[in-house]
């Protein structure tokens, strides 16, 4: 091979390389959200769309709740969950020894929130998570699909992290998202009037029939951590009676746990 054959295959691949280096670049930048809209479309569609967010927001799921904060003595209470779109149940109880000597319940009926507890003592769940449960995971999903409230594409943190912004008359929310899979990372919640803020990380995505589920979450006040529930166990489409969402005499009764 001559000199000149030589540069000029040179000169070829050299092209090819910058070719492909500049196509790759035009793809990772297409996977950016350009807008507020594309990133609601991108989130909505990592979650199964529409069909799979109406499976996540009928579920019934259970494992346990760490009281935090982390560093003091730490308790683990068994932790059961209801939802049907935005009717919620929750139950929290102390087990000690095998024995169930303590249980809370907290319900959103759809209009009303539904309080029980069985001792003087409270596990700490602010007023405030009680009236922003449609904004918790993963009923925030079915809010940005259906809210007509246009969400604000306000930063990008550098790490694949995007934050969406949503007001309306009474709070500030924002939503960020892993760019990675597009599934939501933290919801929190500012209270226009009194600033109280209310948080939710998610992590420990796995797949429950195919459908992204954090097996993990967070909920802090002002910033500081109160709880952190892990759920394992999810099951999705069930036909929860109207029953579910109200106080039984099952929920306030204490019984040696199974």
């Amino acid at each position: 091979m001559n000199l000149k054959a030589g540069c000029w295959i040179e000169r070829v691949i050299i092209f090819f390389v910058i070719l492909s280096i500049s196509g790759l670049s035009l793809i990772s930048c297409s996977r950016r959200p350009g807008s507020a809209d594309d990133l609601v479309k991108k989130v909505i569609n990592a979650y199964g769309g529409s069909e799979g967010i109406n499976a996540l927001a009928r579920y019934r799921g259970s494992g346990f709740l760490k009281k935090l904060p982390i560093g003091k003595m730490v308790k683990n209470y068994p932790l059961d969950l209801f939802q049907d779109m935005y009717r919620y149940k929750e139950c929290v109880a102390y087990v000690t020894k095998g024995d169930a000597v303590e249980r809370w319940v907290w319900i959103n009926d759809g209009e009303k929130i539904l309080k029980w507890t069985n001792s003087d003592k409270k596990l700490n769940k602010p007023a405030l998570e009680n009236s922003l449960l449609q904004y918790r995971f993963p009923l925030i999903l079915s809010w940005m699909q259906k809210s007509g409230v246009a969400g604000e594409l306000i930063g990008n943190s550098g790490e694949g992290l995007y934050k969406l912004r949503f007001k309306d008359e009474e709070n500030i929310i924002d939503v960020t998202v892993n760019g990675k899979g597009w599934l939501l990372n933290r919801i929190e919640v500012n209270r226009s009037t009194d600033s109280l803020i209310y948080a939710e990380e998610y992590s420990n995505y796995c797949k429950v029939e195919g459908i992204p589920i954090p097996n993990r979450v967070v909920r802090s006040v002002n910033g500081k951590p109160y709880s952190e529930a892990f759920v394992p166990v999810i099951k999705y489409g069930l036909a929860l009676p109207d029953s579910v969402f109200m106080i039984t005499a099952k929920d306030t009764l204490i019984e040696k746990a199974e």
